[in-house]
């Protein structure tokens, strides 16, 4: 293992042990935002916040099954209310990264056939976990109270004892963004370094990866004279709300790179990990594809290059990118979805290695390079 590599794994442990849960406007939360804040002014960097305000989803739930409580996470936004212990409508539906599940209405309408005033849900998936979906806090909602449990157990909701509880109300919320700029001159000097902190459960491949390498590119890249904008966003299982807030700044910078979800995570290849197939590498940067694509080749995944026609349109683009693609400024975006995602199960020796950090580290810090000395 290289010094490189376990620095970079050690990271991806600091970031998930900050809390069970990383969600926003969470006391875990706040803890992410100051680590995150520290590490900047570690790398040289002058920080400040960006406060915003939402509307937080405060819930909590019990499921039992044959008297066991078994994992549950509510479904966030979908109902408020006091519901006590109660036999819940059972169902199952195939997992979703974001928004509402394939066939919610007719899930929503038999429950309130059956008289249930509350629905427990097993998300199917590969993986057989609970899976939770982002949830943007205008997601239209049916108001039927749910808590979702691991896809394994629908056979066994099916037929077993099934009591349920949950208490779930929206308040007002409070969290930041954090910004931090290396080197002096105006931001337009500048090139934008940007990852999202918030995820769901102790996210170690979907979110402390990027977070990893972000972080040490930056470091690398502030070492090497580059004048830098770094910025950690909260809102990421909101939809994201968090990048949005930031990008309606309007940042003037000379390039952008975004460290989305899961661009080191692994998936099991015989008794290691390799680098997840689901990663999708995007850029418009004119004139820079094929030294782009170099830069990544050792990663063996192909560089889409956005046409210039679509460059600013969101639909071209995966996760935050979809918000800084309105700035009109040179974009190199990774994201990526692995079987971890959205699950308890995403911790760091399960979803990452040194080797495979190192690896995307090095492949990001060389088209880093590339768009600092060439944009």
């Amino acid at each position: 293992m290289s010094e490189r590599g376990a620095h970079l794994f050690a990271t991806v442990q600091e970031y998930a042990e900050l809390g069970e849960h990383h969600r926003t406007g969470t006391a875990e939360d706040a803890r992410t935002l100051d680590w995150f804040e520290d590490r900047l002014r570690a790398l040289g960097a002058a920080t400040e916040r960006q406060p915003w305000s939402f509307d937080r989803y405060d819930a909590d739930g019990v499921v039992m099954v044959d008297g066991v409580e078994v994992t549950a996470l509510p479904l966030f936004y979908e109902g408020i209310g006091e519901i006590g212990w109660t036999t819940p409508f059972v169902a199952e539906a195939d997992a979703i990264p974001a928004g509402s599940f394939p066939g919610w209405s007719t899930i929503v309408q038999n429950a309130r056939s059956a008289g249930a005033s509350l629905a427990v849900v097993a998300t199917r998936s590969a993986s057989g976990g609970l899976v939770a979906p982002n949830r943007s806090p205008a997601q239209p909602a049916a108001g039927l109270p749910t808590l979702l449990v691991a896809g394994d157990l629908a056979p066994q909701l099916r037929r077993a004892s099934v009591r349920a509880r949950m208490v779930a109300r929206v308040a007002g919320g409070r969290t930041s963004n954090v910004v931090g700029r290396i080197g002096g001159g105006p931001d337009r000097d500048r090139i934008l370094l940007t990852t999202p902190l918030s995820g769901w459960f102790r996210c170690a491949g979907e979110r402390g990866t990027g977070i990893a390498v972000m972080l040490a590119v930056a470091a690398q890249l502030a070492a090497e004279g580059v004048p830098l904008l770094l910025n950690g966003n909260s809102g990421h299982e909101l939809v994201d709300v968090g990048a949005h807030r930031f990008a309606e700044t309007k940042p003037s910078v000379r390039a952008i790179v975004h460290f989305g979800a899961s661009i080191a995570a692994g998936e099991p290849s015989g008794h290691a990990l390799r680098l997840i197939d689901g990663l999708t590498i995007r850029a418009w940067t004119p004139g820079l594809r094929e030294t782009l694509a170099g830069a990544f080749a050792p990663l063996g995944k192909t560089l889409t290059l956005v046409p210039d026609a679509d460059h600013v349109s969101p639909e071209a683009w995966v996760g935050e990118a979809r918000a800084w693609c309105a700035l009109d400024r040179p974009l190199l975006s990774m994201a990526g979805r692995f079987a971890l995602f959205h699950t308890p199960e995403d911790l760091p020796e399960r979803a990452t290695t040194p080797a495979l950090l190192e690896r995307v580290h090095d492949a990001v810090l060389a088209a880093a390079r590339i768009l600092a000395k060439s944009i």
